[in-house]
């Protein structure tokens, strides 16, 4: 399938190509990945260009939802099922990209239409994550991005192929904001409601969905989660404030923060049930608490490494003492 040049006012340029494997074949059958794209070139790299996006142009201009899906097949599904009143993008397997949600805000109305712009991923936790990731990425360039809630190990191509465009439509119709769906999950799983670590864990991670959606939904959010959590007045109020002063300092660099307590999550979750990589884990520590550093060779015979935490690889002369901790940088 071809990937057009978003530049080009004609949308016929090509840039590269995205292939998909034989849909029979799996991962467990050395047959490659499921997509893979033009390797990068004087003239192509994938973070520069959407999938779908230069054949589109005239129906966002027209005024037809931007849909963000995961591949190239979802992409065609979107804008095929819901009759061209919807138009699906896919970033192809990287994730969004300054310069690609540039291309989409061009095609919003910022004033008015700051929530016309849609995720549909793959409903599983791979395609979740995905969907979170878009969110904060969204977020950071002023966009509220709605949520197509897609039947139980179902992307948008498999829901077009088994329910028709009518289950597209549908799904394009019911789209309810990201935010509130992140919050919804972060209700279901973050444990016992009555647990004062799992009460300070919604309100810090709620605050931050609010404060990157906009002031205007402030009130329903605090409303909402005062009603099921019954939080006293003005707590999830005041940190949702914290939230926003510390993303305006730098939009970017927040959303980035969030993006990575993301991965270290699933980092995590790998880990515990994985006991190769607890293993493997342990093994490092192990190794870094008995290594004892060695000097380089431009350190003097009579040095000993610092005992103090605070000083890390430093040495000093093995007669002097330490130095005092106001002299020593801590």
């Amino acid at each position: 399938m071809p990937i057009r040049d978003p530049h080009d006012p004609t949308g016929q340029a090509i840039l590269g190509f995205v292939g998909r494997r034989n849909p029979t074949k799996t991962d467990h059958d050395y047959a490659g990945p499921k997509y893979l794209n033009t390797r990068t070139t004087p003239v192509f790299t994938k973070g520069e260009a959407l999938f779908g996006y230069a054949e589109a142009r005239e129906l966002l201009a027209a005024g037809a939802l931007p849909v963000i899906v995961e591949g190239p097949m979802d992409a065609l599904a979107i804008t095929l099922g819901s009759n061209v009143a919807a138009a699906g993008i896919a970033p192809m397997g990287t994730a969004l990209t300054i310069n690609q949600i540039r291309l989409l805000r061009a095609n919003i109305d910022m004033v008015n239409g700051r929530d016309r712009i849609a995720v549909a991923t793959d409903s599983d936790p791979a395609g979740w994550k995905s969907a979170q990731k878009a969110f904060w990425h969204l977020t950071a360039a002023d966009l509220d991005p709605t949520h197509l809630e897609l039947p139980d190990g179902l992307d948008p191509a498999k829901l077009f192929e088994t329910q028709g465009a009518d289950a597209i439509t549908d799904a394009i119709e019911n789209a309810s904001p990201l935010g509130d769906a992140m919050i919804d999950h972060l209700l279901r799983t973050a444990g016992h409601w009555t647990e004062t670590d799992v009460r300070q864990k919604l309100i810090h991670q709620a605050a931050r969905i609010l404060a990157s959606r906009g002031s205007e939904h402030w009130l329903d959010g605090f409303e909402r989660l005062r009603r099921k959590l019954h939080f006293a007045p003005g707590i999830l109020e005041h940190q949702t404030i914290t939230e926003s002063i510390d993303r305006d300092r730098n939009r970017t660099a927040y959303a980035q923060a969030r993006i990575d307590d993301i991965n270290a999550e699933e980092r995590k979750k790998t880990t515990k049930s994985d006991p190769h990589s607890r293993r493997r884990a342990d093994e490092k520590r192990l190794a870094a608490a008995t290594t004892t550093p060695r000097p380089g060779p431009d350190v003097p015979p009579a040095t000993r490494p610092c005992q103090w935490p605070c000083c890390g690889p430093r040495w000093w002369p093995t007669e002097s003492p330490h130095p005092p901790l106001r002299f020593s940088g801590c």
